[in-house]
C-alpha cells in the first residue's frame, strides 16, 4: 500500500513538472522570437556582462565570448519553477529582490553560480529539484537572476547616495569628519577670494 502510494505521488510529480516544462518552452518561444545564441546580440536579453563587451570595454581578443542568455526564458523558468524557494527564503535561498542576500552571490564568477543551479548547493538541490528543466533554461533562470539582483543593487546604491551628507540638500546627513571637511573647503574657497 506504502508503495503504491509513493508511485502515484512520483506519477503526479512528473505529469506536473512535465506540464509546467513544456509551458515554460511555450512561454518563451510566445515571449521571444526564438533564443539567443551565443555572438548573436539580442539587446533586449543580454545580460549586463554581454552589455558592456558591446559596449565597447576593454575585451582581450583570447578572451572567448560570454555567451547570451535568454533573459525571457530565464523569467519563465524564474517565476514558475525558482520563486517557489527564492520568493520566500525557504532553506535559506536567497530571496529574489533582497539585495543584501543576493550581494555576497553576485561577487561570483557567473558560471560559478550557473554551477550551483544545475548541480545543487547546500540546501538546493540539482535544478531546484525541477530535474526535467534543461541546463540551458536553469542558466538562463540564474542568468535573469543574477541581471534582476545587479539592477536592484545598483537601484540600492544610489537611493542611499541620493541621502548621503549634502551640504546643501541633506546637511543633517552628515557626520562630524564630513562636516568638518565641508567647512575646511569653504574657508579654503573664501580665502582664495570666494571666486572674485
Amino acid at each position: 500500500m506504502k508503495s503504491a502510494w509513493m508511485i502515484i505521488t512520483l506519477a503526479l510529480l512528473l505529469a506536473v513538472c512535465g506540464d509546467r516544462n513544456s509551458a515554460l518552452q511555450a512561454a518563451a518561444l510566445d515571449g521571444a522570437s526564438g533564443s539567443a545564441q551565443p555572438g548573436e546580440g539580442a539587446p533586449n536579453n543580454e545580460t549586463p556582462l554581454t552589455a558592456a563587451r558591446e559596449n565597447g570595454s576593454q575585451v582581450s581578443p583570447d578572451e572567448p565570448a560570454a555567451p547570451v542568455y535568454d533573459l525571457q526564458l530565464g523569467e519563465a523558468v524564474f517565476t514558475n519553477t525558482c520563486l517557489a524557494c527564492h520568493g520566500k527564503g525557504v532553506y535559506h535561498a536567497p530571496v529574489f529582490g533582497n539585495g543584501a542576500d543576493w550581494e555576497p552571490r553576485l561577487k561570483q564568477d557567473l558560471n560559478t553560480l550557473i554551477g550551483h543551479a544545475i548541480n545543487g548547493h547546500r540546501g538546493m538541490p540539482p535544478k531546484g529539484g525541477f530535474f526535467l528543466l534543461s541546463d540551458e533554461e536553469v542558466a538562463a533562470a540564474v542568468a535573469y537572476a543574477v541581471d534582476r539582483s545587479q539592477e536592484i543593487l545598483l537601484a540600492m546604491k544610489r537611493k542611499k547616495r541620493s541621502e548621503a551628507c549634502d551640504p546643501v540638500k541633506n546637511l543633517e546627513k552628515c557626520s562630524k569628519p564630513e562636516l568638518e571637511e565641508v567647512l575646511t573647503l569653504q574657508m579654503l574657497w573664501l580665502l582664495g577670494g570666494g571666486g572674485n
